[in-house]
């Protein structure tokens, strides 16, 4: 389908001067500099809520994030006849991801995180955009997967005739039950809905997509944070702990490296001790494994999907490694 690059571009108040199509973008020199058109696929209430988020951010001082362009009719995104999608402008960076099994990347990273928490207070939007609330709904949530776990469990157990992806999760089905038992444990000792009730009353945001491909380095190694649609709602723990769960899952399951994140937090943004229970509940939680499992399970499939049970086995490789640094988190850090 030709898509008129020209046309979005002056929709946005640049003059075209050459274009190249780079993997979903188009890279395009402009008037303005160097700039990215990008199709996106998600609807206009989360382009505003991205745009709203990084423009109230950078009103704040947080000076990690780029800039959505907006159009002559002052709209953060262009909506094209063509192919009937948005397309979204931005400053085009090169795109040199955040490296996750790096220490200093993953300091950059931690550093960075604290500081956009420490200003992601007082957050409303407009009724162009729609922002998520996901307070309180923690426990709820390992509630009901630890449940979906037992079902399936109590299902298989009325079959017969059981695949290798049967036989794995049921083998390892008892540890990990533990696992999420554990998890919700601590959650439930925490005082867990009394920061969810602080979080609200400060209307405290979280990223809740802090992931390498939307932490990437510009021209002058300055750590960008991008991609805000799913910003919503919730307590800082949550960020903090995907960044952690993918530092481990990359270098290793290891306290030292852990005690070493939350330090460089603290230095930027204190973290309580109330706050380390929620953590640990989250890194307890056999998120990964619920996940896997309730996709192959739960979804419709004529043959056993490989690619589901080499998953399965990977985090299973990790159990024992993952079980050790359980504990002594527990021990040195809770």
């Amino acid at each position: 389908m030709d898509i008129n690059i020209k046309n979005i571009a002056e929709a946005f108040g640049l003059k075209l001067n050459d274009y190249k199509k780079i993997r979903s973008s188009y890279r395009c020199v402009t008037d303005e500099g160097i700039k990215e058109i990008k199709k996106v696929d998600f609807p206009k209430v989360k382009i505003h809520l991205a745009y709203e988020t990084q423009e109230f951010l950078i009103k704040k001082g947080f000076a990690n994030v780029d800039i959505l362009g907006v159009t002559n009719i002052g709209e953060p995104f262009y909506k094209n006849e063509i192919d009937d999608a948005y397309y979204i402008v931005r400053n085009w960076i090169s795109k040199k991801e955040l490296t996750l099994d790096q220490d200093e990347d993953v300091r950059l990273a931690t550093e960075t995180l604290a500081k956009l928490h420490k200003v992601a207070k007082g957050f409303e939007v407009s009724p162009k955009a729609h922002i998520r609330n996901e307070l309180g709904n923690l426990e709820d949530t390992y509630y009901r997967r630890t449940k979906e776990l037992s079902k399936i469990r109590n299902k298989l157990n009325r079959n017969i005739g059981w695949d290798k992806f049967d036989n794995l999760f049921f083998k390892n089905f008892d540890d990990y039950y533990e696992k999420a038992l554990d998890s919700l444990d601590t959650l439930a000792e925490s005082n867990y809905y009394e920061l969810c009730e602080k979080a609200n009353r400060e209307k405290s945001f979280c990223h809740h997509e802090y992931a390498y491909h939307n932490i990437v380095f510009d021209h002058a190694d300055k750590l960008i944070v991008r991609d805000f649609e799913n910003t919503c709602y919730d307590i800082r723990v949550y960020d903090l702990a995907n960044l952690i769960k993918r530092y481990m899952r990359k270098v290793g399951w290891d306290v030292r490296k852990t005690k070493r994140i939350l330090d460089i937090y603290n230095k930027e943004n204190t973290i309580s001790k109330e706050e380390i229970k929620i953590l640990y509940s989250m890194l307890a939680f056999p998120q990964k494994f619920w996940r896997i499992v309730n996709r192959h399970y739960n979804k419709r499939r004529v043959l056993v999907d490989i690619n589901n049970q080499n998953q399965l086995k990977s985090v299973i490789n990790q159990k024992k490694e993952h079980d050790k640094y359980i504990k002594e988190f527990r021990k040195n850090i809770l």
